[in-house]
């Protein structure tokens, strides 16, 4: 099913490539979102913006198309949880197959070393012949403590899966293991209430590695290509590029010239930009 975007295109008489030009936004990201081919987008912060710009195009309400992307995106977190849930169930359900395994072996040998120890315990009276049979049972009987010794070893080790599944479980249910679960409504709501909040956008012509770090937090970790790409956030800010000659970066609609930071034997720059300075920084 697709959009009713291709259907105004195709009234304009306008290409991708035109509009990809006009909006720096790529090829196959314009023609995913016509299409609703959802899986083919990038991050969900670059795919949002991405819709909203391309349904500006047109002068069209973004609002429908938004709403199926979330709903994808919801999808899509219900099947990753099923994925892991039934990973998980496989695991304890071999777990617990290999511990009754291991359980019946024990039990097997306690049997047998009963057995045995009960014959030469009370039926050995009449097997006193010489000797040499005599040596031979004392043989017998030290191999017997020896697979008792191992066995109490083995008995030990049961112990260890146990404390290996508890603490998967543990891991499992800790809240603070870090998941992907970005609301963005509420991020928005979060900037239009903030007035120190400022507006990135790097523009791409080409690719770049490009890292931006908010008061500690990561904002963007990504190789990106050619394309604009907006990210909010709270100064200072701390950047790394990996490709200079491909990128550049506006804060609140004004340029940062970073030209003085940039390695003139790798292209990478590394800068903090405070209070409208760029502070130039090799090291972390």
């Amino acid at each position: 099913m697709d959009s009713d975007l291709a259907k105004f295109r195709a009234e304009k008489g306008i290409s991708l490539h035109e509009i990809s030009t006009k909006l720096n936004i790529p090829d196959k990201f314009l023609l995913a979102i016509e299409e609703l081919n959802f899986d083919e987008l990038p991050a969900p912060i670059f795919a949002k913006s991405q819709i909203k710009k391309y349904c500006a195009f047109f002068d069209l309400e973004p609002s429908i198309i938004l709403e199926k992307y979330e709903n994808f995106l919801k999808e899509k977190n219900i099947s990753n949880e099923d994925e892991d849930q039934e990973s998980s169930e496989n695991f304890l359900s071999n777990f617990v197959s290999k511990l009754l395994e291991r359980k019946i072996t024990i039990l097997s040998i306690i049997i047998f070393s009963l057995i045995i120890l009960s014959y030469l315990l009370f039926g050995g009276n009449d097997q006193k012949k010489d000797v040499s049979s005599i040596e031979n049972i004392s043989d017998d009987q030290e191999i017997i403590n020896d697979e008792l010794v191992s066995e109490s070893a083995i008995e030990q080790d049961v112990n260890i899966p146990n404390h290996i599944l508890e603490d998967q479980i543990a891991f499992d249910q800790d809240p603070d293991v870090p998941t992907i679960d970005i609301d963005f409504e509420g991020d928005d709501k979060k900037i239009l209430s903030d007035d120190n909040v400022s507006e990135i956008e790097i523009i791409v012509q080409g690719e770049s590695w490009v890292e931006i770090i908010d008061n500690e937090q990561i904002l963007l970790f990504e190789l990106l290509q050619t394309g604009l790409y907006e990210v909010t956030g709270y100064g200072p800010f701390k950047f790394k590029i990996g490709h200079s000659p491909s990128v550049k970066i506006y804060l609140n609609g004004k340029n940062i010239d970073f030209s003085e930071t940039v390695s003139q034997y790798t292209d990478y720059a590394h800068f903090l930009f405070e209070n409208g300075v760029v502070v130039e920084l090799f090291k972390d």
